[in-house]
């Protein structure tokens, strides 16, 4: 799926970009899709593994989440940016934020392509989004317009439409991580959607928000957000092929990675494609495994990468049927004895005079580039460089600090890893 910030003058009109518990009724099938955990930290540890289970529950079916991917801002109100939007790419625990002076409204920041695979025949149901959100300032910041995105129609970069009632909620924004739901299994916001509709990539929703209130700037904080789809399963039902296991990845003595995966039941199910990705969001297969057949009971697989990454990995199961249609595991992260070693381990000096030039240790379990910003607290990106990076420990340069005074954050990111060091600049 696709998340990114958008503009629209007209939310009727909008240009669009191409490309709790949740009760049901006991045949409704929930699809989940997870779209991220956005945002700012002054320290932070990425953590792109994400819990893709896949079970049957007393509301009918819960398939796998899904993260998307994220692009640039496109206007709604005043032309005022989500910063740092590419940290939805991961529920890592970091937050896109929004900062808004009085009566000001931001930008939409929209989400798109989750990769749903509805059958072709399903009845639609219903449709509810869950957003873990919070602002820094008690009594400021509000709902200015959450809708849906219709395949179809856009322009100016965006595919799509923006479309269905307006659930915007009344009320302020907590100051604290809350978890807040707009639609539900019966809601349809105004729409008759088809199952075509919420598979295409360019289904979504988008969410503006206002600082009405307050004094001086507020932020606006997204942790994380859930869309769901309820339908009645189509021809079908809510029959899953798999129930899914335990997987796990392991380095051998040869440093090829053993995959282990089980199943504790299947039906009409063909065979296992375990699949492989550097960044958490972009697989492919590396293998296939034929499935043992129907089975009420637990069955173990295994398959070795006999050619791994040098680097961390993720890694995860995708289960094809009799039909074609096919399922995930949940993803599992791997990291390399060679790459534990290896990464930032230090900046200095620290803290560095405004003007003077600042030093990092920096040890690389191989040669790709190392991309390093400067940025300050607010989001805003002070520098750029990119390093050739050597073999084994070795010490960078940045030039001249030229900043203004205060608190930033050096990012590193070498392939799928990335680093972050707080730096302070004195006058």
């Amino acid at each position: 799926m696709t998340l990114e910030n958008y503009t629209s003058g007209n939310a009727g009109n909008a240009p669009r970009k191409g490309s709790g518990k949740m009760p049901a009724a006991i045949f409704g099938l929930v699809i989940i899709v997870a779209i991220v955990g956005i945002g700012y930290f002054l320290m932070r540890e990425p953590n792109p593994v994400r819990e893709l289970s896949s079970s049957m529950t007393a509301t009918g079916c819960e398939s796998s989440p899904e993260s998307g991917d994220v692009s640039g801002n496109v206007s709604f109100g005043q032309p005022i940016n989500w910063s740092q939007p590419n940290r939805a790419e991961v529920p890592d625990g970091n937050y896109a934020q929004i900062s808004l002076g009085p009566n000001e409204t931001g930008k939409y920041l929209s989400i798109q392509d989750y990769d749903l695979n509805i059958p072709a025949s399903a009845v639609v149901e219903g449709i509810q989004i869950d957003i873990w959100r919070f602002s820094d300032a008690t009594g400021a910041i509000q709902d200015s317009s959450v809708r849906l995105i219709t395949p179809g129609g856009g322009g100016g970069g965006f595919s799509g439409t923006i479309t269905g009632t307006e659930h915007a909620q009344a009320g302020n924004w907590p100051s604290v991580l809350t978890q807040t739901t707009y639609g539900g299994p019966t809601d349809l916001w105004g729409v008759a959607w088809t199952a075509a509709d919420v598979n295409h990539v360019d289904f979504g929703m988008v969410i503006a928000v206002t600082q009405n209130g307050g004094s001086g700037n507020i932020k606006a904080y997204i942790d994380y957000i859930t869309i769901t789809i309820f339908h009645d399963g189509g021809l079908t039902g809510c029959a899953m092929p798999v129930e899914w296991g335990d997987v796990n990845a392991t380095e051998e003595a040869d440093h090829s990675v053993a995959i282990a995966w089980s199943t504790a039941s299947e039906k009409s199910n063909v065979s296992f494609n375990p699949e492989r990705s550097s960044d958490g969001e972009n697989f492919e297969a590396i293998g296939d495994v034929p499935s043992t057949g129907d089975s009420e009971s637990s069955q173990a697989y295994s398959f070795n990468d006999n050619q791994p990454l040098e680097v961390t990995a993720f890694y995860r199961i995708r289960q094809i049927d009799m039909d074609g249609n096919s399922s995930y595991s949940s993803i599992v992260e791997f990291v390399p004895q060679s790459a534990e070693v290896a990464g930032l381990k230090t900046v200095y000096p620290n803290p560095v005079n405004s003007g003077s030039a600042v030093k990092f240790d920096f040890e690389s379990a191989n040669t790709d580039h190392i991309n390093v910003e400067l940025y300050d607290i607010n989001g805003r990106v002070f520098m750029i460089r990119q390093y050739a990076a050597a073999m084994g420990n070795a010490s960078y340069e940045l030039p001249s600090l030229d900043v203004p005074p205060g608190t930033y954050i050096l990012g590193l990111v070498q392939g799928s890893r990335k680093y972050d060091f707080k730096i302070i600049v004195r006058p």
